[in-house]
């Protein structure tokens, strides 16, 4: 896995469909898909009690399942 930390101090990894990360002990990162146009799509597992923000469109996503 390649890694580099950008001029914000993000860090910033490589990674391809099926490829997950962990954060934390509860929150994992699955690359889901990546689109010939560049679209990622990602699934994020993690506990009922953790809130997960788009900071883009500034609202909390709905918990399916």
């Amino acid at each position: 896995m390649e890694s580099a930390v950008d001029e914000r101090g993000n860090l910033i990894i490589s990674r391809e469909a099926g490829d997950s990360l962990q954060i934390g002990e509860n929150v994992t990162v699955e690359i889901v898909e990546v689109t010939r146009h560049g679209k990622v799509r990602i699934g994020i597992r993690a506990p009922r009690g953790v809130q997960i923000l788009r900071h883009d469109a500034k609202s909390v996503l709905p918990r399916q399942g």
